[in-house]
């Protein structure tokens, strides 16, 4: 269960004059075109450009006046500084469990030519199972690729929590790729190129053929990647988008927008046998939940 959050808990994070330190706008705008239109690799283009346009299209739907944001699960922290960037308007908090966020500042300097972060822009790290909510409030909450990692004795209080953070008529929206039944569901493509792999070898032989200690000419640090990327499939909690949708309505949230994308990939009649038809041909899941 997440910790009963308390209202002396709550804190501010940036500075309640952020806006007035905002000096370096028309060059932050500059930035945002370069990184655009040359984005320094493929991975940057995705994290600073059409992941946080994609964010920025759910954003807008919103029919209440948005102040705050909440990258919930920011990991390093690049979606973040591109939203705040986008909307030096807003604060835009980033959340996560561990501090790769200290890593932003550097890696922004050296990699994306940006020499000091936004103003606008806070991050805070809380433990598992710490409730948002005793941390900071928002308008807005987002999660990219987030929630298919949650725990699934967590994953119904983190929903609840989130309706908690929300200030009145706050918008979460919820992104997640590839969901677990899918073809690749198992985020492990790059080790087996074979749809729906991982639902249909057995789980040792899938194991050996991602560890691949018999490769001599592997690296102990790409041995070590490997082995990190096996447990994470290993404890992904498997929900499907329709799952996804039915605890969001049980915390109180009304659906205002849903987009499920999906694969034109035939599944076998032994797949079609065990699991359910709209699960493995849902590849990924927009959803833009309206606090009631």
């Amino acid at each position: 269960m997440l910790a009963t959050p308390q209202p002396a808990q709550a804190k501010q994070i940036l500075p309640r004059d952020y806006r007035k330190a905002y000096a370096l706008d028309t060059d932050y705008r500059a930035t945002l075109e370069r990184l655009r239109t040359q984005p320094p690799n493929d991975y940057i283009d995705s994290q600073f450009n059409r992941c946080p346009a994609n964010i920025s299209q759910h954003l807008d739907l919103a029919r209440h006046p948005v102040g705050s944001v909440i990258d919930f699960g920011c990991g390093q922290g690049i979606k973040a500084l591109s939203m705040a960037l986008r909307y030096p308007q807003l604060a835009v908090v980033g959340i996560d469990i561990t501090r790769a966020f200290d890593r932003l500042e550097d890696f922004s300097r050296r990699v994306l030519g940006i020499e000091q972060l936004p103003p606008n822009l806070g991050f805070q790290q809380i433990q598992p199972g710490q409730s948002l909510a005793s941390v900071t409030r928002a308008d807005f909450i987002y999660s990219w690729s987030v929630l298919e990692h949650v725990a699934p004795t967590l994953l119904a209080d983190i929903i609840a929590d989130f309706y908690e953070s929300l200030n009145p008529r706050g918008l979460v929206f919820t992104q997640i790729a590839p969901l677990y039944f899918s073809p690749f569901g198992s985020h492990l493509r790059e080790f087996a190129d074979q749809p729906w792999a991982h639902l249909t070898l057995p789980l040792e032989d899938l194991r050996l053929q991602v560890h691949a200690d018999d490769r001599p000419d592997l690296s102990e640090e790409e041995r070590n990647r490997r082995r990190w990327m096996y447990t994470r499939f290993e404890a992904l909690n498997k929900i499907t988008a329709a799952e996804i949708n039915e605890y969001f309505a049980r915390a109180g949230f009304k659906c205002q927008n849903k987009i499920l994308k999906r694969v034109s990939l035939r599944p076998s009649k032994a797949l079609l046998n065990t699991y359910n038809r709209e699960a493995l041909l849902t590849n990924e899941l927009f959803l833009l939940s309206e606090k009631k």
